[in-house]
């Protein structure tokens, strides 16, 4: 991965990031935020975890400088591909899960999926941000 491309998936998340502390600051929630933190070795869910008290809420970001022409498919969480998203991977890290959170959330920069992948997930606020129900 260049350099460049590296900077630019920093970039997104840290300003995707900096929207969901806004939000709990606007929403008046008393919350503490862990920014890039595991919770066990093969957390995947570790870019940002808020916890509020409605809960604990963990996100994964995602970017791709793609995002053009990436459309999220089946092969995105079918195998630990370059996104390292596959659903049993996920599984994983959710059951090995301590806290066990309350929504845990995949924030993608793709575009949204063609295919019947759609019977599966929902856009959650705006078309960047998916999650798996």
């Amino acid at each position: 991965m260049a350099l460049n491309t590296a900077h630019e998936g920093y970039e997104y998340q840290d300003l995707l990031t900096t929207y969901f502390i806004l939000r709990e600051i606007l929403n008046e929630h008393d919350a503490e935020f862990y920014i890039d933190k595991k919770e066990h070795s093969d957390d995947k869910f570790d870019d940002l975890t808020i916890t509020n008290e409605l809960g604990i809420f963990k996100k994964q970001i995602k970017y791709s400088n793609e995002i053009y022409d990436h459309t999220t498919q089946k092969n995105d969480f079918s195998n630990s591909n370059n996104y390292d998203l596959a659903i049993y991977d996920l599984f994983y890290s959710w059951i090995n899960s301590k806290t066990k959170p309350q929504e845990i959330r995949l924030c993608l920069s793709w575009n949204e999926p063609t295919d019947n992948l759609t019977d599966f997930i929902i856009s959650i606020l705006d078309p960047i941000n998916w999650t798996i129900v």
